[in-house]
C-alpha cells in the first residue's frame, strides 16, 4: 500500500523564500504527496507564486484565503487534507530530499504514530546556527514511558515543534491549532501526543528551519509571553489529572516561574502597549490556583512568600526572586 502525505503550508509574505521552500517538497524522492499552499492573506508575490506552482504540478492545491494568522492557516490545510500522513512545512523553511521517503519508512516499520527528525537553525546568510535536537541512534518510545517523561524528553530528545514531524493523519480528527495563539505547536503537544501508540524520535537531520529577523518568534511582543504562561498552565492541569507526581511538579514550576517572568516585566512596564490590561487574564487565573500551589509541599518556603507579597510589594518580591529564584527572571 502507498500511503498519501499531505504537506501543509501555510504561507503569509514570503516571496523572497517561498520557492526555496517549495522546491524542496515538489523534489522529495518520495513523491506521493498533497502539498497543500495555504495562502494566508498575502500581500506580495506570494498568491502568483502558490498559483504557478500549481499549474506545473498537480499534486499542489491552492487555498486563497484571508489573514487569519498561522494558525489558522494550518487549520484550513487540515481541513482540506486527505493523506493518511500530515506534515506541516513553514514558507521560509526547507527541508531535505529523503525527508519523506526516510521519515515514512521510519514510521510504518516502527508502527510510530509520530516520526520526529533534527532541526538544522539557518541565518540570513545561510550559515549553521545551531542543530537540534542531537541524538547517536534513533529513540522509540510508548505513549506511556513518553509522557511519564515528557519534560526531561522536550528538552533534550525531541523538539516541540511540529515541523519536524511526520504525523498519522487520525491525530488531527479532534485537534485543530488554537487560533491568534503564537505558541500554539505547544498548545497542543500534549494532545497529539496523547493519541499516538508510539513516538519516533531519528537522529537524522532532515528540516531547515530559517531563522529571519522579522519572523513571529523574533518579533518582541507582549503576546509571545502571555501565550508562554497559558500553554504552561495548560500542561500543569493536564498532568495535574495523572498520577504522575513528577510531572506535576515539573510542569507547576514550569507555570509558576514563567508567570513570574512576564510579571516582573510587566509589572514596571505596563503602560507600553496596555501591558497591564493584557496581564489581567493570567494574573486572575494564578490568583485562582494560588491557594493550591500555596498548599503543595513541593513549593519551598521563600518562594510561596514570594508569591503572597507580589501583588503588594512587587519590588520585594523581585529581590526575593533576584537573591533566591533567577529562573523567575526574564531572560
Amino acid at each position: 500500500m502507498i500511503d498519501l502525505i499531505s504537506v501543509i503550508v501555510p504561507i503569509y509574505n514570503v516571496d523572497k523564500y517561498l520557492r526555496k521552500c517549495i522546491d524542496s517538497i515538489l523534489t522529495q524522492t518520495y513523491n506521493l504527496l498533497e502539498i497543500i499552499l495555504v495562502d494566508d492573506g498575502s500581500t506580495d508575490l506570494c498568491p502568483d507564486i502558490c498559483d504557478e506552482y500549481a499549474k506545473k504540478d498537480s499534486r499542489i492545491i491552492v487555498i486563497h484565503k484571508k489573514n487569519g494568522g498561522l494558525a489558522d492557516a494550518r487549520n484550513a490545510g487540515l481541513d482540506k487534507a486527505t493523506g493518511r500522513y500530515i506534515s506541516f512545512i513553514d514558507s521560509d523553511d526547507y527541508i531535505e530530499t529523503e525527508m519523506y521517503s526516510v521519515m515514512l519508512e521510519k514510521a510504518k516499520a516502527n508502527h510510530a504514530d509520530i516520526v520526529s527528525c533534527s532541526i538544522k537553525h539557518v541565518d540570513e546568510k545561510g550559515e549553521i546556527i545551531n542543530i537540534w535536537p542531537i541524538i547517536e541512534k534513533d529513540v522509540l518510545f510508548s505513549e506511556k514511558e513518553f509522557i511519564t517523561n515528557f519534560y526531561p524528553y522536550i528538552k533534550t530528545i525531541i523538539c516541540p515543534s511540529v515541523c519536524n514531524k511526520l504525523y498519522n493523519s487520525f491525530i488531527f480528527d479532534s485537534i485543530r491549532f488554537p487560533v491568534g495563539k503564537i505558541y500554539e505547536d505547544a498548545f497542543i503537544q500534549l494532545e497529539t501526543y496523547d493519541k499516538c501508540e508510539n513516538i519516533l524520535s531519528i537522529k537524522d537531520i532532515f528540516y531547515n528551519y530559517f531563522k529571519r529577523s522579522s519572523s513571529i518568534m523574533n518579533l518582541q511582543h507582549y503576546n509571545l509571553s502571555i501565550d508562554a504562561i497559558e500553554f504552561r498552565k495548560i500542561n500543569y492541569s493536564y498532568f495535574k489529572n495523572t498520577s504522575n507526581e513528577s510531572q506535576i511538579q515539573y510542569s507547576l514550576n514550569e507555570y509558576i516561574n514563567t508567570y513570574f517572568q512576564i510579571y516582573f516585566l510587566y509589572i514596571y512596564n505596563y503602560k507600553i502597549n496596555n501591558m497591564k490590561k493584557c496581564f489581567s487574564v493570567p494574573r486572575k487565573q494564578f490568583k485562582m490556583l494560588r491557594k493550591e500551589i500555596l498548599s503543595n509541599p513541593n513549593i519551598c518556603h521563600m518562594k510561596k512568600i514570594m508569591i503572597i507579597i507580589h501583588n503588594v510589594f512587587p519590588c520585594i518580591a523581585q529581590y526575593i526572586a533576584n537573591k533566591y529564584f533567577p529562573e523567575c527572571i526574564q531572560k
